[in-house]
């Protein structure tokens, strides 16, 4: 019981610096972009690209944390496994897709 509560404090902690990098480096590349007058149209479809898909990781790292606040209720109650298991796969499904999100931003920039 306590080692998955201290997961789940680890998890939290990485999840904020993580947005706290990424918040970052998103104002690095606005910067650079006001530097290059010939470029503009171009980068304003970069960044509104690369926006968009920070939104969804933000709304995928929140769906996270709320699937990993069910598994932590499931496993308290003593839910059935297969129920756990589920919940797990989804967790696993979201950090993959949030991970090719992560990739993709870090190669537009």
């Amino acid at each position: 019981m306590f080692k998955i509560q201290n997961q789940f404090k680890i998890i939290s902690i990485y999840l904020f610096i993580f947005l706290g990098l990424l918040l970052v480096n998103n104002n690095l590349v606005m910067a650079n972009n006001a530097n290059s007058n010939v470029n503009i149209p171009r980068n304003n479809n970069v960044n509104n690209n690369i926006l968009t898909q920070i939104r969804t990781l933000h709304d995928l790292l929140l769906n996270e944390a709320n699937l990993f606040q069910e598994l932590y209720n499931a496993t308290r109650d003593n839910l059935p496994q297969d129920i756990i298991i589920n919940l797990k796969n989804q967790i696993r499904n979201i950090h993959i897709q949030s991970e090719n999100i992560r990739i993709n931003i870090l190669s537009n920039q």
